[in-house]
C-alpha cells in the first residue's frame, strides 16, 4: 500500500514521497510523480532515510549516564528527573539557564513546541543564526528585503545562467532537469566554483575562482559593465537607492588587483562580461561563498551585478540565493510564543564554543535536538569541553552521536515515517509537503513532540499542550490555506504556499524605501583585496573548504551510508605533486592547534590553493573551522581556515583526533 510522505532534511529541493508499507512495515520509498518540482526524483540522501529508519543502531530506549557508561532507564524515570533538573535550576537562575541547542535536521512544523515549552517556562537561551546561509540572507535583506527565488520552471527565459558556488549535482540535483532544459533552448550557462563539478561539461564557460575571490570578481564584472555603459539605466534611476556612491566607487577599484585576488585571466573574464552584458541573467547561488569573513558583501557583491543588469525582477532573470517567503509564510510565532518570555537570551552557532563560557548566568540544562554540534559547529574541540561543563545534558536523537556520547539523558526519537507532520523543509521553490505517521516507532522511541508534552506536564506547563497537532498546523497555516488547500495537502502530499512566480516582478522591494540598495564593495579598497593566500616558500599554507558530502546532508547519514575506509582530503593534482604526496597517503592536516588524520587524493581541476573535505563526515575536521563571524547576519566563517598539510610519520599517530566510538 502506498502513502504519502516527505523528505525532512533541511535541503534545496524539499521532496515530496510516496512510502510502500506492507505488513507494518515500510518497504519501500520513491519520490511522488505528481509534484510539479521534484517530479518523482529522489536524490541518494532522500534514499539514505529508509536506511536510517532501518538501521540496527537506532537508539530505542531512554540512557542515562552513570559513571562512564550509559545505561536504559524507563521513560517515567528519565523524564522525572530531567524535570526536576530543569524546574531546580529555572527556581536558581531563572529560565536562560535552559540552553537550547537545534538546527534543521528536520523541517517539520511539530518540532517548533520544543520553542513552545521553553517559552512557556518563561525563555530560554537559544542558538541562533545558522551554520549555511545567515551572512547572505542579512545581505539579501539589506539589498532587496528579504531572499526570494523565482519558478525554475522560467529558467528558459534567461540569456545567461550563473550557478556561482552552487555544486547543483551535489546539492540541488532537482534543478538540473531544468538547468537542461534552458540549455537546449538557448541559454548559456556557466559554472564559478573552485572546485570541479559533473555539470562542468554540460557548461559554456567554467571560471575556477579562488577561494573567497567571488566579491572581487563580481565588483570587476560590475566595473566591466559601467565602463561599457551595458546597464540598465530605468532600473538604477527608479528602482535603486545607492547606486551614484556604488558607481564611484567600483569605477575606482583596480581591475588588475581585483582579477588577481579572483585568479581568474583575462580572456575567461571578457567571456564572463559577455554573459553579465546580454540579460536577461539569473545567477544561481551557493552558500560556500559566503562562509568567510566578508561573506555578507560578497553576496551584496553579486546581487549588485544582478541587478545592474536589471535582470531583477524581469522573467527568467534575478539572483537567487534562497526562498525565505516559504518560512515567512509560516505564522510559526503562534506556535511558539515568544511573548510568553520573561528573560531570553543567544548565542550563535557559529560561536558557541567562545560564546557559552562568557554566560553569566551560565546555562545549567543543555537541550539538544536534531542536531549534533560536535561534529558540525566551528572549533568542536573545544565545543566538547564546554557542553561537558554544563551540569546536566540531554540529547534526542536517532543515534548515539558525538554529541549524544557527552550527554547526561539520551532520548531515543521517532523518525518523519513513524509520526504526522507538515514539512517546509525547502530552500528553494515554494511547495509545502505532508507525510503521515506509517508505522510505529522501533522499542520504546517516541516522537519529540510526546517528549515536549510529557515534561511540560511534569513541569505545569500542560496547559500550553492541549491542542491536537493539526490544530498546531492550522494556528501556523490557516491564514495562507484555504479549505481546499488543506484537502489538497492532506490527499496529494503538497501544496503551492507562496503563489509568485517571479521575485519582485513589479520592482517594488521590501526594503523600507521599497528600492533595491546598492551597497559600495569593500573591494573597491586596496585593503580587503589582502587576503591571505598561500606562502611563497616554506610549507604550504591551503584553504580547507568543508563541503556538504555528495552522500550525506551534513552528518545526518554518516551511520549508514556507505563510506571510504578513511576520511579523505582532496587536492588538486599539482599541489599533491608539489608536496611531494602520493594520492592514498596517510597525510596530517593541521592548523598549528589541533590535528586531523585523513588519506590524501586527487581531484582533478580543484583550485591549486584549496584542500576540500566533506563536513559531517570527516571525523574531527571541524576542530580545524573557526569560530568566529562574518560581517553580517552572524554568520560562520568555516572557509576562513587555513591548514599545512604533511605526510603522516608513524609516531604522531596517537596525537590525532580520532573519532569516538559512538556505540
Amino acid at each position: 500500500m502506498e502513502r504519502l510522505s516527505a523528505c525532512p532534511l533541511n535541503c534545496f529541493d524539499g521532496c515530496s514521497l510516496l512510502a510502500t508499507v506492507a505488513g507494518g512495515r515500510l518497504v519501500d520509498l520513491r519520490g511522488n510523480p505528481d509534484h510539479p518540482i521534484t517530479r518523482g526524483q529522489i536524490c541518494g540522501r532522500g534514499r539514505g532515510l529508509l536506511l536510517r529508519h532501518r538501521h540496527p543502531k537506532r537508539l530505542t530506549r531512554p540512557l542515562k549516564r552513570v559513571g562512564d557508561r550509559f545505561v536504559p532507564v524507563p521513560w517515567e524515570t528519565a523524564l522525572d528527573e530531567i524535570a526536576e533538573r530543569i524546574r531546580a535550576a529555572i527556581d536558581r537562575f531563572g529560565p536562560t539557564a535552559i540552553l537550547y541547542s537545534y538546527d534543521y535536521a528536520s523541517g517539520g512544523l511539530l518540532p517548533l513546541l520544543e520553542e513552545r515549552l521553553w517559552n512557556r517556562l518563561g525563555g530560554m537561551t537559544e542558538t541562533v543564526s545558522t551554520l549555511c546561509w545567515s551572512a547572505g540572507l542579512e545581505a539579501q535583506r539589506l539589498d532587496l528585503g528579504g531572499a526570494r527565488t523565482s519558478d525554475p520552471a522560467l529558467l528558459p527565459l534567461a540569456k545567461g545562467i550563473v550557478l556561482w558556488g552552487r555544486n547543483a549535482a551535489t546539492t540541488n540535483v532537482h534543478l538540473l532537469p531544468f538547468l537542461r532544459q534552458a540549455r537546449a533552448q538557448g541559454s548559456r550557462l556557466v559554472h564559478i566554483n573552485p572546485m570541479p563539478s559533473p555539470l562542468d561539461r554540460e557548461a559554456d564557460l567554467v571560471v575556477r575562482v579562488r577561494p573567497g575571490g567571488d566579491g572581487p570578481l563580481a565588483v570587476a564584472a560590475a566595473q566591466a559593465l559601467l565602463e561599457r555603459g551595458a546597464f540598465d539605466r530605468t532600473f538604477v534611476t527608479h528602482h535603486a537607492a545607492g547606486f551614484e556612491a556604488y558607481r564611484a566607487a567600483v569605477l575606482a577599484a583596480d581591475r588588475a588587483a581585483l582579477l588577481r585576488a579572483a585568479d581568474v585571466d583575462e580572456e575567461t573574464f571578457a567571456r564572463l562580461v559577455d554573459v553579465f552584458a546580454t540579460p536577461p541573467v539569473r545567477a544561481i547561488l551557493g552558500y560556500g561563498l559566503q562562509r568567510y569573513r566578508l561573506g555578507g558583501a560578497t553576496v551584496r557583491a553579486i546581487d549588485a551585478l544582478i541587478a545592474l543588469t536589471g535582470s531583477v525582477g524581469r522573467p527568467g532573470g534575478g539572483v537567487d540565493y534562497a526562498h525565505t517567503a516559504l518560512g515567512e509564510s509560516i505564522a510559526a510565532h503562534r506556535i511558539t510564543r515568544p511573548d510568553w518570555r520573561r528573560a531570553y537570551r543567544t548565542v550563535t552557532r557559529a560561536g558557541q564554543a567562545d560564546e557559552i563560557p562568557r554566560l553569566d548566568p551560565p546555562p545549567a540544562i543543555l537541550y539538544v535536538a536534531r542536531a549534533n554540534p560536535l561534529a558540525q559547529a566551528p572549533q568542536a574541540d573545544r565545543l566538547r569541553d564546554v557542553y561537558r561543563s554544563i551540569p546536566t545534558k540531554i540529547v534526542v536523537d536517532f543515534f548515539l552521536t558525538e554529541t549524544a556520547a557527552v550527554a547526561d539523558y539520551v532520548l531515543p526519537a521517532a523518525d518523519n515515517f513513524e509520526q504526522a507532520d507538515i514539512y517546509v523543509s525547502s530552500m528553494w521553490h515554494g511547495y509545502i509537503q505532508y507525510g503521515e505517521a506509517l508505522v510505529p516507532p522501533p522499542g520504546e522511541a517516541k516522537p519529540e513532540r510526546w517528549i515536549v508534552r510529557e515534561l511540560a506536564r511534569r513541569l505545569g506547563a500542560a496547559d500550553a499542550f492541549r491542542e491536537s497537532d493539526e490544530a498546531f498546523w492550522r494556528l501556523a497555516l490557516d491564514d495562507r490555506m484555504t479549505e481546499a488547500d488543506w484537502q489538497a495537502l492532506f490527499t496529494r502530499g503538497f501544496v503551492r504556499l507562496v503563489p509568485e512566480r517571479i521575485a519582485w516582478e513589479k520592482r517594488t522591494f521590501a526594503t523600507p524605501d521599497g528600492r533595491f540598495h546598492f551597497a559600495v564593495p569593500p573591494w573597491a579598497e586596496r585593503t580587503a583585496l589582502a587576503a591571505e593566500a598561500p606562502e611563497a616558500g616554506g610549507p604550504r599554507r591551503y584553504r580547507l573548504l568543508s563541503v556538504h558530502p555528495r552522500r550525506s546532508l551534513h552528518g545526518q547519514h554518516r551511520f549508514f551510508a556507505a563510506r571510504p575506509p578513511a576520511p579523505v582530503a582532496y587536492l588538486a593534482p599539482e599541489a599533491l605533486a608539489r608536496e611531494g604526496i602520493a594520492p592514498g597517503a596517510r597525510v596530517v592536516l593541521t592548523d598549528g592547534r589541533a590535528r586531523v588524520e585523513v588519506a590524501a587524493a586527487a581531484l582533478p581541476g580543484l583550485h591549486p590553493e584549496a584542500i576540500v573535505v566533506e563536513e559531517g563526515v570527516t571525523p574531527g575536521i571541524n576542530a580545524l573551522t573557526p569560530s568566529g563571524l562574518a560581517d553580517l547576519g552572524r554568520g560562520s566563517t568555516q572557509y576562513e581556515a587555513f591548514v599545512r598539510i604533511a605526510p603522516l610519520r608513524p609516531d604522531e599517530r596517537d596525537k590525532t583526533i580520532r573519532e569516538e566510538a559512538l556505540g
